[in-house]
């Protein structure tokens, strides 16, 4: 969890209420290259903390991450809070036209903890 926190804070991400359980981690020549998140919000999943270590970006190694994520949640929808909307748009993503207070609650939260107005709500 240390690798993950440290990378978290690098890319000011959301470091609030860890759990190693939500995350899933890709390794290559035994060392974290990259790993995402799958966080139960209410009673919806949120997919976030998608980060690759720089040197092993686009090589589908993000996208990879996020299909596991989604095959893994037990429902059908999951969302993501993102200021990457047309990587997300690639792997099926959609934005939200309407969104229900408890995202637009976590919508809030995010922009607050990154410092980034320019997030969106895309369901998948």
């Amino acid at each position: 969890m240390v690798f993950i926190k440290e990378k978290l804070k690098e890319y000011n991400l959301n470091t609030d209420n860890l759990d190693y359980r939500e995350f899933v981690i890709a390794a290559g020549n035994s060392h974290i290259i990259g790993f995402g998140r799958l966080r139960k919000t209410g009673q919806m999943y949120e997919i976030g903390c998608v980060t690759v270590v720089e040197g092993k970006r686009r090589k589908g190694i993000g996208s990879i991450i996020v299909k596991h994520l989604i095959e893994q949640a037990p429902v059908k929808m999951v969302y993501v809070i993102t200021d990457m909307a047309d990587y997300f748009r690639k792997l099926g993503f959609v934005e939200m036209k309407e969104i229900a207070k408890e995202l637009m609650d976590a919508l809030d939260t995010t922009c607050r903890v990154t410092g980034k107005s320019d997030n969106v709500i895309m369901v998948h």
